[in-house]
């Protein structure tokens, strides 16, 4: 329960006391009053800090909640909302990078990965408070810390993006519609192209299940329905971007599964 969640994370260190409905009443002797309230929240992206109570939201090994004494807002609809702390929260993310088919451009040569490393796959990790941004962060910590990096945000009739620069060039480019966040406009050269009548060349993508009770079944991997950015760090730690080239029906590969990460 979220009393038992919110007990356990203060530990005996704060005298905490909450009502009958599970809602917090006090921390350390200071009640609710004047116009704020202490709530409960959840972190979880894109989306950020939301009320986490027992109604509204799902539990998650390794979630990050808050306790706010968060000032009240009535909404025109005469619902409440609460403001959220003013905290930044990035993940670890790890990503199975394989590149399919002899497909090069100038980025990929640029890894310095060897060519049967590429179709192979190989895992790579980075930090950020969005999948794209984890995303971003493990490429250029790898390949390209010692490039000059640039993040633009601009606006079109086709809808916002966010563009990230490597010495000038774009390296990662994604959508920002609500709807359709972080979809991938480009990365590491590639954007979605046709191939011939029925068949694109794209970045496949695939998320292993949060779920599983291992990680060493290829079974788990599943193919993305949402757009990448659409994915909650806090619950989905490994994603596989395989570029291939291939009838859009045939989406299921195998690839690596999370249990040969190094050091895992």
């Amino acid at each position: 329960s979220v009393v038992d969640i919110v007990t356990d994370a203060l530990g005996d260190d704060h005298d905490v006391v909450f009502r009958s409905n599970g809602t917090l009443y006090s921390v350390d002797g200071q009640t609710n009053g004047d116009g704020r309230y202490w709530t409960v929240f959840r972190w979880a992206s894109p989306g950020g800090w939301s009320v986490f109570s027992e109604s509204s939201s799902a539990y998650v090994d390794g979630m990050s909640i808050a306790v706010r004494c968060s000032e009240r807002v009535t909404n025109d609809d005469g619902t409440y909302t609460y403001s959220a702390p003013d905290i930044d929260v990035e993940y670890e993310v790890w990503y199975f990078l394989q590149v399919r088919e002899g497909i090069t451009n100038d980025w990929i040569d640029s890894l310095g990965v060897s060519r049967s490393i590429l179709e192979e796959g190989f895992w790579i990790s980075g930090t950020g408070s969005t999948n794209n941004e984890a995303l971003a962060d493990a490429v250029i910590s790898t390949f390209f810390s010692d490039s000059d990096v640039q993040v633009v945000t601009s606006s079109t009739d086709e809808g916002d993006s966010i563009t990230y620069l490597v010495d000038g060039e774009i390296l990662f480019s994604y959508g920002t519609r609500s709807d359709m966040y972080g979809w991938f406009l480009e990365f590491l050269g590639h954007s979605d192209e046709a191939v011939g009548s029925d068949s694109w060349r794209y970045w496949t993508q695939f998320s292993y299940n949060p779920d599983a009770e291992t990680l060493d079944d290829t079974d788990q991997w599943n193919y993305n329905n949402l757009s990448f950015g659409m994915y909650d760090i806090s619950r989905y730690h490994y994603f596989g971007l395989v570029l291939k080239t291939s009838a859009m029906e045939d989406q299921f590969i195998d690839i690596s599964t999370p249990s040969d990460i190094p050091g895992a």
